[in-house]
């Protein structure tokens, strides 16, 4: 579990829960003000500002990597996972799930890659989210920018590369140059500058560009291509805009865990299950410390909120689970 290991935190304040790869990875922003005392209750938003991607690492869908959790007092938190979605053959539907139309697309959402204080501003970045492998850089003007990790010319990956002096992704294959829009900005090996510009100017030599912004300390990734990708996820907001009280103070951390996105989603639908796992313990007796816990009490309110179950998710909200916020 999360808070098992030693590098992850026992006092933090969570984000929402996701991710594609091997192994799940937990990043949660830790707040030095944030005590078990404080928990209320929390509206849970499974939507379409998905939470969470596989960085650094090979795929294995539907197996996923990267987790962000929050859990704040009377917030609402998005969640959603960037697993592979169930194979029609094995997907069984409740029967008051939403029609085909108004399911939720795993493609048309943001996706949290990484704490931008996770990523190296001077190299490239490799990732994965949905089972595509992108690379993400700190490109011209200082925004950040992210490409299919694979150049149009040969394939080669990207991320293998360097950034140059101009902040744009060098391949390391022929020296092909892009900008942050995925543009072919040089192409080295050209005859002449005229053969260039027209190689240049080529869609075939372009990378493939996705949307990318950085909100609330986090890289965000929607992780489809195209003008239309584009429109819509400028109106799109993020997960973490979904918090009812804003954004929440403190760093990201992040760890991996070797879990999938089924129990690391679960995660996020059990809160009372912080007064266990996330619980002070006695360092000599490896019991539960009294001195430093409140006491549980037993959760009386949990349900999936009337008329948003759609396209967008669903929302589900919940009471205390302990002595300082059953009342709540």
């Amino acid at each position: 579990g999360a808070s098992l290991s030693p590098r992850h935190p026992t006092r933090r304040e969570m984000i929402a829960s996701i991710a594609t790869a091997p192994v799940t990875a937990v990043v949660a922003r830790r707040s030095a003000g944030s005590s078990r005392t404080t928990r209320g209750p929390t509206a849970i938003r499974a939507g379409r500002a998905a939470f969470a991607t596989g960085h650094h690492g090979t795929l294995a869908p539907p197996s996923p990597r990267r987790v962000m959790r929050r859990s704040a007092r009377g917030g609402a938190v998005r969640a959603q996972s960037i697993s592979e979605p169930p194979s029609k053959t094995t997907e069984r539907a409740p029967a008051d799930a939403p029609a085909a139309g108004d399911r939720f697309d795993w493609t048309r959402a943001w996706y949290p890659m990484s704490p931008i204080d996770f990523l190296d501003e001077t190299a490239p970045n490799p990732m994965k989210v949905l089972g595509k492998s992108i690379v993400a850089w700190k490109g011209e003007g200082g925004a950040w920018a992210v490409v299919e990790d694979s150049c149009p010319h040969r394939m080669a990956p990207l991320s293998l590369g360097f950034i140059s002096e101009d902040k744009q992704i060098v391949c390391r294959y022929h020296g092909w140059e892009f900008g942050n829009d995925g543009k072919a900005a040089a192409i080295p090996m050209s005859t002449d500058a005229k053969a260039e510009k027209t190689a240049c100017e080529s869609p075939r030599s372009c990378a493939v560009s996705y949307p990318v912004k950085e909100e609330a300390g986090v890289l965000w990734v929607w992780p489809t291509a195209g003008a239309d990708a584009w429109l819509e996820a400028s109106a799109t907001p993020v997960a973490t805009a979904a918090a009812e009280f804003g954004e929440l103070p403190g760093d990201w951390g992040m760890v991996e865990l070797p879990v999938g996105y089924a129990p690391a989603l679960e995660n996020q639908f059990d809160p009372s299950h912080a007064e266990w796992l996330h619980a002070k313990y006695n360092a000599e007796s490896g019991l539960l410390d009294g001195a430093m816990n409140v006491a549980y009490e037993p959760m009386t309110r949990f349900n999936v909120k009337e008329g948003t179950m759609g396209a967008g998710g669903f929302t589900v909200e919940h009471g205390g689970d302990n002595a300082g916020n059953k009342d709540v």
